[in-house]
């Protein structure tokens, strides 16, 4: 009987502190309207509108795999929501003074989505990592034919499930895996974050 009211217990803890598990998606505009609502508002064949996602540039002390798959990620955010009918990634992901352009015109972005043919393009930066459980990054979508920003903003994802995790594993309720990282986890959460900010400005 004291062994089931230990293992009771000890289940009861674990279902516990997984929900005590706490995702916080925030975004924050700073330059835009809706993406859908611009869109229908400029162009006459809202049908034939396209959108090029660059992958995102990242900060010295992150993988360039983390913005090319961010990218990716927000693209399949982007596409089932249909604000605009036509997105694509690009397959050129990187080029001199890419990073450093994010904050000063995004000129290359621009003529390399003119010359593919883009109504629209979409740039990112993402910010240098603190916690693996927590991402952040800027992101612009300029109208390609006058330059013009239409959205600018900061979107951030962080959770304390790395931290649930460790507590678990301390009074060994779970067997903690340090190569299970919640980057993965992180990337996804953080691409929803983007495509809701883009979409629902406040």
């Amino acid at each position: 009987m004291v062994c089931l009211g230990v293992i009771s217990l000890t289940l009861t803890s674990c279902a516990y502190l997984q929900r005590a598990v706490v995702d916080d998606c925030k975004n924050r505009a700073f330059v835009g309207t809706p993406l859908k609502d611009f869109v229908t508002s400029r162009f006459h064949e809202a049908d034939a509108v396209r959108l090029g996602i660059v992958p995102f540039s990242s900060a010295a002390n992150i993988s360039p795999e983390v913005g090319r798959t961010l990218a990716y990620r927000v693209h399949q955010e982007m596409l089932p929501a249909g604000d605009v009918p036509i997105i694509e990634v690009f397959n050129r992901e990187d080029w001199p003074g890419k990073r450093e352009e994010f904050y000063s015109g995004n000129f290359g972005a621009i003529s390399i989505a003119r010359e593919a043919g883009y109504d629209l393009v979409l740039v990112g930066m993402v910010a240098p990592l603190t916690r693996l459980d927590s991402m952040s990054a800027d992101v612009k979508i300029i109208e390609v034919e006058s330059g013009t920003t239409v959205y600018y903003g900061r979107a951030s994802f962080s959770t304390n499930s790395a931290s649930i995790d460790a507590g678990l594993d301390s009074i060994w309720l779970t067997k903690r895996q340090p190569s299970a990282l919640v980057m993965p986890m992180v990337i996804d959460k953080l691409a929803r974050c983007i495509v809701h900010g883009v979409r629902k400005v406040e």
